[in-house]
């Protein structure tokens, strides 16, 4: 049996303790679909709250969607200005404080970056390896999530 499965078998804070040893940390997972409906923003918000409250994981979502439903989904007030969703993680040479917002509990178990509607507009497609921008914000300042 591997490890991870006697971590998952354990119970309590054993569980967590031997979940944490055995994940490699940051644990990243990305849920993609070209498909609108197929379900992306129930199963990231499903997932990051099950690592949060059954495994501990500090766990963080960022929206990436142009249909900005995760924090409808999370039951936040969506963001009415920039600064405060995803696309503040793709201005250049990005240094500033993440846009988190907390949700389902107020300790920050779980965060999300509110998504950003013109997100996958001109401004995002028309920049030189857009692919990397983000990569960059998350080595830069990101918080300490699991």
């Amino acid at each position: 049996m591997n490890q991870l499965a006697v971590a998952l078998k354990a119970n309590g804070s054993a569980r967590n303790k031997l979940v944490s040893k055995v994940i490699r940390k940051p644990l990243v997972l990305s849920v993609l679909s070209l498909e609108g409906g197929s379900g992306k923003t129930s199963l990231s918000t499903n997932l990051g709250y099950l690592a949060w409250r059954f495994f501990g994981l500090k766990t963080l979502i960022i929206d990436l969607d142009q249909n900005c439903s995760l924090a409808n989904f999370t039951g936040i007030e969506p963001p009415s200005h920039t600064e405060s969703t995803v696309y503040t993680l793709f201005q250049e040479n990005f240094e500033g404080e993440w846009p988190l917002v907390s949700v389902f509990d107020s300790d920050g178990g779980v965060c999300i970056v509110p998504g950003y509607d013109s997100l996958s507009g001109e401004m995002i497609s028309a920049r030189i390896s857009r692919e990397l921008i983000l990569l960059g914000a998350l080595r830069n300042g990101l918080p300490d999530f699991d």
